[in-house]
């Protein structure tokens, strides 16, 4: 049954994402740093079309740390020896308001596999704080998502409401997004309003055998 699941879930990215589409492009610098000595930098392509968007992660460093080392009070890394490559995508079905997670896990199942779920609803808190930058004027806005608080800069001269990862949900593009331990950055380096992209999910590795 799971096996069928997993097939389903392939082809509805298929059928959704396999096609060129005009859309706009947001790219983000990310970091995620553990500990002052680890830097793990990436960087972000979001792309917004009417019905659908993707997310695509380049992972630009990869650094080690100790084994079973404890990052903070939510998150523990465990090092382990695995040739496999780091991978992340997102797709976003707007009609549906489904999101579809195409990973890499390297630790249990040391394969790719995708993880379903409904749209995240976030509940951000809009702070009375700005800042103007050039002709932009930005606000503030909070919100807590899975037990990490993040705070983020937004702008309303662009009504772009989805951001990196599963960011949703504020009433203009997301230019800053940081979360209150200063593990995780997202920062907005580009973005291009109306292009025509390949809109496609990298689907090819998948192996339906690890969700049996």
């Amino acid at each position: 049954m799971k096996k069928i699941h997993f097939v389903l879930i392939l082809f509805s990215i298929i059928n959704c994402y396999g096609q060129n589409k005009r859309a706009a492009t947001l790219i983000y610098s990310a970091t995620r740093i553990y500990t002052p000595s680890i830097v793990n930098r990436e960087q972000i392509s979001v792309y917004v079309a009417d019905d659908s968007i993707i997310s695509k992660t380049q992972f630009l460093e990869k650094n080690e740390i100790n084994k079973g080392e404890i990052i903070d009070d939510m998150t523990i890394f465990i090092d382990n020896e695995s040739d496999i490559k780091k991978f992340n995508e997102i797709g976003i079905d707007l009609n549906t308001k489904t999101l579809t997670e195409y990973i890499s896990e390297s630790f249990v199942l040391n394969d790719y596999f995708a993880i379903q779920e409904p749209l995240p609803v976030m509940k951000w808190e809009l702070i009375d704080e700005q800042k103007q930058i050039g002709d932009f004027l930005y606000e503030k806005a909070k919100t807590t998502f899975r037990g990490r608080t993040y705070e983020v800069w937004y702008t309303t001269n662009i009504p772009i409401t989805y951001g990196p990862w599963k960011f949703n949900g504020l009433p203009g593009l997301m230019v800053e997004i940081k979360d209150t331990k200063g593990i995780y950055t997202w920062q907005l380096t580009s973005y291009k309003p109306d292009i025509n992209i390949d809109f496609n999910l990298n689907i090819e590795n998948s192996n339906t055998n690890n969700l049996n």
